[in-house]
């Protein structure tokens, strides 16, 4: 549900997104969390497309790229922001080192959302990347 106001001032009408929806955007940001995640870990795009689980037509491989390479750009500017937000609400935060330190920018986001979710309450049932979409928000970036 969006939720539409209307400015007494200059009879605009907006509407207030929810985390899990990106502007302009018909899926999720939960199913693009998933679909990140699998090609992270190295599953293959054709195989991502094949076997993403959605009630509508399968998207096609190049809608899934366009996705990844988004979501790539985001991270690259969020992830200062990111990790501040973190450190400073958990600066004791354990991170793995040497073999055991995840390869990718994204392994290490994702770990870390694993690590601290339980510490942010009011992030309990948000995903990382509605995590990243509120940051986005609050700096100001487009997503």
């Amino acid at each position: 549900m969006i939720f539409r106001f209307k400015c007494k001032a200059c009879n605009r009408t907006f509407g207030l997104l929810p985390s899990f929806v990106e502007r302009y955007q018909s899926v999720a940001v939960d199913v693009k969390e998933q679909v990140i995640s699998e090609l992270d870990n190295g599953v293959p795009l054709r195989v991502v497309a094949e076997q993403l689980d959605l009630p509508t037509q399968p998207y096609s491989e190049k809608s899934l790229w366009r996705w990844k390479k988004k979501w790539d750009r985001l991270l690259n500017v969020l992830e200062p922001f990111f990790w501040q937000t973190v450190l400073s609400r958990i600066p004791h935060l354990h991170l793995p080192r040497g073999s055991q330190s995840p390869r990718s920018s994204w392994r290490w986001f994702f770990l870390a959302w694993d690590v601290v979710r339980g510490n942010f309450t009011d992030s309990l049932k948000v995903g990382c990347l509605q995590w990243l979409v509120h940051l986005a928000r609050l700096q100001a970036v487009t997503v």
